[in-house]
C-alpha cells in the first residue's frame, strides 16, 4: 500500500514538469504541429549555439536557445493574419509584430524553481501581421512558443462580372451585329 502511494505521489509531482504542447528542440520550444526543416550552428559572444528552422501550415519560423542569454526567434506568415494569439512558455516574454505592436510580460518575480516556468498568451489584433519577433531575456531551458491561433486575412479577389451583366453585354453585341448585317 505504501509503495502504491509513493508511486502515485511521484507521478503526481512529475506530471507538473510534463509539457503537453509545443515541440522541445534542445531546450527551445517551437509551436505544436511544426516540422523541423533544418538547423544551423551560430556563435554569440564566442559561445556556440544552434538555430532551429521550422515550418507550419501557414509559414515558417526560427528558434534559438542561447543558454545564459535567453532565447530568441521569429515567426513568418505566408499570408497576412489577424487575431494572433501566441501561447508561450518561459520567463519574461517579449514580442513585436511587423506593424509595430508589442507585447511585454511584466518582470515581477521569478519562480523559486526554474522547472516551474510560467506560461502565458500574447495577443496581436492585426490585420496585416506577416511576422513576429520574440525574446526571452533570461536564462533557462524550455523557452519558446507552445502554440498559436490566428485568422488568415481575406485577400482581395478580382471582381467577377455578374451573369446578368454578361447577358446584357451579349444581347447588346448581338443587336449591333444584327444592325450591321441588316440590308
Amino acid at each position: 500500500m505504501k509503495l502504491k502511494l509513493a508511486v502515485a505521489l511521484a507521478v503526481l509531482l512529475l506530471s507538473g514538469a510534463v509539457r503537453a504542447d509545443g515541440i522541445d528542440v534542445g531546450g527551445a520550444i517551437i509551436p505544436d504541429g511544426s516540422t523541423i526543416t533544418g538547423t544551423q550552428p551560430i556563435t554569440v559572444e564566442d559561445i556556440p549555439f544552434e538555430e532551429t528552422f521550422y515550418s507550419f501550415s501557414d509559414g515558417t519560423g526560427t528558434a534559438e536557445l542561447l543558454g545564459p542569454i535567453g532565447a530568441v526567434g521569429t515567426i513568418n506568415f505566408t499570408e497576412p493574419v489577424s487575431d494572433l494569439t501566441i501561447n508561450w512558455y518561459g520567463f519574461f516574454f517579449f514580442a513585436s509584430d511587423n506593424l509595430g505592436d508589442e507585447y511585454s510580460e511584466p518582470i515581477c518575480c521569478a519562480p523559486l524553481f526554474p522547472s516551474n516556468s510560467p506560461t502565458g498568451s500574447a495577443y496581436f489584433s492585426g490585420p496585416g501581421i506577416t511576422s513576429v519577433s520574440w525574446v526571452f531575456p533570461t536564462t533557462g531551458e524550455h523557452l519558446g512558443i507552445d502554440s498559436m491561433t490566428y485568422t488568415v486575412d481575406a485577400t482581395d479577389l478580382p471582381g467577377v462580372p455578374e451573369p446578368s451583366s454578361l447577358l446584357l453585354l451579349g444581347i447588346g453585341l448581338a443587336a449591333l451585329i444584327g444592325l450591321k448585317l441588316k440590308p
